[in-house]
């Protein structure tokens, strides 16, 4: 198991930025193929567009699920954006939401340079006070986070990946019991995020 202290300290980039605003880019409606179809089915979490224009357009899927302790869940909302230089991903479900520092481009993406915390919007679960500091409870201190980013576009703010890791309970941790854990994996497919605003601001937290 890692070193704790060394998980606070890169727990302070979590525990110090807020949810300042979520936006999505307005959509171009100028589009002129009158022969598109949207179908969009609820509980799998899939979209499926086909293009009926005769040509050789294939139809998309979209994905954007959760599996949570074993429960599956779609993803409700789905927002990233850039801070203190690293590329975060949040998606979020009835369960809460994850806070993923993410790959920027295609590949696979583990180590110590990639982690992610767990919230469920509940203040009192989701913090816990350490040398006069609050951090995150579900941490990732197993160390097996794994990404695998098969297509993204910064521009157009779109990716498909998948995401699984076990996240620790830190109280735990710090108070010399063996940490309870949870598991978490995210598996995007052709998502679109909306983009998050970042403040380093301690004066409210992701909601």
């Amino acid at each position: 198991m890692k070193n704790i202290f060394k998980l606070l300290g890169v727990a302070l980039i979590a525990s110090s930025m807020i949810f300042v605003a979520c936006t999505k880019d307005p959509e171009d409606n100028n589009n002129n193929n009158n022969n598109t179809t949207d179908t969009t089915t609820h509980g799998g979490g899939t979209t499926d567009t086909t293009s009926g224009g005769g040509g050789n357009d294939q139809p998309t899927e979209t994905i954007m699920a959760m599996t949570v302790n074993g429960q599956n869940y779609d993803v409700a909302e789905f927002g990233a954006g850039q801070a203190s230089g690293k590329f975060i991903i949040i998606p979020a479900c009835t369960a809460g939401y994850a806070y993923i520092v993410s790959g920027q481009a295609v590949g696979t993406f583990s180590g110590d340079d990639y982690y992610s915390f767990w919230f469920t919007g509940d203040d009192e679960a989701d913090y816990f006070t350490y040398n006069n500091t609050e951090y995150p409870t579900w941490e990732g201190l197993e160390g097996d986070y794994q990404q695998e980013i098969t297509a993204i576009d910064m521009n157009a703010q779109t990716i498909s990946f998948t995401y699984s890791e076990t996240l620790s309970n830190c109280v735990d941790y710090v108070n010399g019991d063996d940490p309870a854990t949870m598991t978490v994996a995210v598996n995007i497919q052709n998502g679109e995020w909306e983009t998050i605003n970042f403040q380093k601001k301690n004066t409210n937290r992701i909601k």
